[in-house]
């Protein structure tokens, strides 16, 4: 809540490993960018800062990177004095499962004292109002999620969430930082010994060696080999064969893994990549009632950072899906047999470490699928879009969606034309289709047969386009209703319109929004292709959009 009292405004919060470090950044912030998309595309965080005194590029950023893995905030080099560590609480709110790694963080009766937690959900972890799964759900966090815990009783956590307080299952939660787990560990073996679980947490630095395993249970074909390799864990899986993920590498057996020395974390331009970054926005007091309005980005992984002059400026950038990751970067070969995309999806992001949501009704059903050569998200996007599914990942997540299901929301915002709008339209009729056949022979002989057509469609109008597919379906119906659904991923972008206006939380990517009539041959129902939401001298809301197809 903000004062009643106070001129409207927009704030920004930034998170590295989940610490807190806007108060150190913001004599520094010339901007920061977050783009979040609707399908295919990885979501994108950019922090521009100013650098005239080179303090970034010198010292600053090494130092903020440190600190930020031993959990206190950097010190202010505008001040010239130290900064105590900081809460820095991030209860975010995307959408999006989790991993399926079950480490627990034990939430022992009468626990106290704010300690720093980080969601492990296999689908996502509840807020909810009241300690029990009875009571009011404020949200769900995604998998990778860092809050502040301010005491664990009879297995609930308890918590701030947007501002209230909230309670979530403890067990859903592993301990960040050094030192002890969750559960209170003791102190670790010697480094000829490997170390125990009980005895790590995540964020702990360790030193590997060995090959790693695709998942905590050894399925799938181990990685190549490392030796010496100095890294942290990003997570745990306690009581599976191979409970230790190391960095982007994989899983270790307990005696492959030894203490760290957590000196080695001197980052280089190179060395930085993987670590969690998040951003929050806060409208505050907009409405003049003293109430606050969050946007959440989710979990980013700094992917790089760029260093220009002059004027001389720093920018990092982040992407919700890392491209030094196993889903992106490895490419294998495999066979699917008698499976539905749901498990496929399910299977794909346990092995990578990721968290799954499928928001479709439809569920197609393969008796044979082959990965040849492929990485696992391009795999997954050549056959959701054969199905007539959409893909997105964000917060460490992926979710598959059926876009036009998804189309037939109700608006979350009516736009109307105002002085602060900016805006631009396109219409391209050209690519668009009448009509979609999908055609079927099954290996008996039969065929199957059948179409779908656009409003409006005419018979004997000599303009008529139709789009025919060959798919593997199961029957009429199956086929019928994925005729509809490619047809409406091919004409989806006839009518486009990209808007700006003042920062608006509630227009995110997959949202639909109205324009009134005052638009003219532009009103109508459109879904959000992107949005990306901007805070530098002002803090504005860039939305692209496609006409949605009823």
């Amino acid at each position: 809540m903000s004062d009643p009292t106070i001129a409207r405004r927009v704030d920004v919060q930034i998170f590295i490993e989940g610490c807190d470090v806007t108060k150190d950044i913001l004599p520094y912030l010339l901007s920061v960018s977050y783009t979040d998309n609707e399908e295919d595309e990885s979501d994108d965080l950019q922090i521009k800062l100013q650098d005239r005194n080179g303090v970034w590029r010198n010292q600053w950023l090494n130092d903020i990177l440190q600190a930020a893995l031993a959990n206190i905030t950097a010190p202010p080099y505008s001040s010239g004095s130290s900064s105590s560590g900081s809460s820095g609480n991030s209860s975010g709110g995307s959408s999006g499962g989790g991993s399926t790694s079950g480490n627990s963080s034990g939430g022992s009766s009468g626990s106290s004292g704010s300690s720093k937690y980080m969601v492990t959900a296999a689908s996502g972890l509840k807020a909810r109002s009241r300690p029990g799964t009875q009571y009011y759900v404020y949200g769900t966090m995604a998998y990778g999620t860092v809050i502040t815990v301010q005491s664990i009783t009879d297995g609930w956590a308890k918590f701030k969430y947007d501002g209230k307080t909230a309670y979530c299952a403890a067990q859903h939660l592993s301990r960040v930082g050094s030192g002890n787990t969750s559960t209170g560990g003791t102190p670790a073996r010697g480094s000829n010994s490997g170390v125990a679980t009980s005895d790590l947490s995540v964020g702990d630095a360790v030193i590997a060696n060995g090959r790693p395993q695709y998942t905590s249970y050894g399925e799938g074909t181990p990685g190549a080999a490392v030796s010496n390799y100095k890294g942290t864990v990003t997570k745990l899986n306690r009581g599976a064969p191979y409970p230790i993920c190391v960095g982007t590498l994989g899983w270790f057996a307990e005696s492959q893994v030894v203490r760290g020395d957590d000196s080695y974390t001197h980052y280089s331009s190179s060395g930085n990549k993987g670590l969690r970054i998040q951003a929050v926005f806060v409208r505050r007091n907009w409405h003049s009632d003293g109430k606050d309005e969050i946007l959440e980005t989710g979990q980013f992984e700094l992917d790089g950072i760029t260093d220009a002059g002059p004027p001389s400026t720093v920018t990092i950038k982040a992407t919700s899906l890392s491209y030094q990751s196993s889903v992106r970067m490895d490419k294998r070969s495999q066979s699917w047999e008698s499976i539905k995309l749901s498990k496929i999806l399910k299977e794909i992001a346990s092995r990578n470490g990721m968290g799954y949501m499928f928001l479709s009704s439809e569920d197609p059903k393969y008796d044979r699928l082959e990965q040849y050569r492929q990485t696992d998200i391009a795999f997954l996007q050549q056959i959701c879009h054969d199905a007539g599914c959409s893909l997105k990942c964000t917060g460490n997540s992926i979710v598959i969606f059926d876009q036009a299901e998804n189309d037939s929301k109700p608006p979350v915002r009516e736009i109307a034309k105002s002085a602060e709008t900016r805006y631009s339209f396109s219409t391209n009729d050209s690519k668009a289709y009448t009509s979609c056949t999908i055609k079927c022979t099954r290996s008996n002989g039969e065929v199957i047969r059948a179409t779908a057509y656009a409003d409006g469609y005419d018979s004997n109008s000599k303009r008529n386009k139709t789009l025919v597919l060959h798919r593997n379906v199961n029957s009429y119906e199956s086929a019928r209703k994925l005729a509809y659904k490619m047809l409406h991923l091919h004409n989806k972008f006839e009518f486009q319109a990209t808007i700006t206006v003042p920062f608006d939380p509630a227009l995110c990517a997959g949202c639909t929004v109205k324009l009134p009539s005052e638009w003219g041959m532009w009103s109508g129902k459109y879904v959000i292709k992107s949005a990306q939401h901007r805070h530098d001298s002002g803090t504005t809301t860039q939305i692209t959009l496609r006409k949605a197809i009823s």
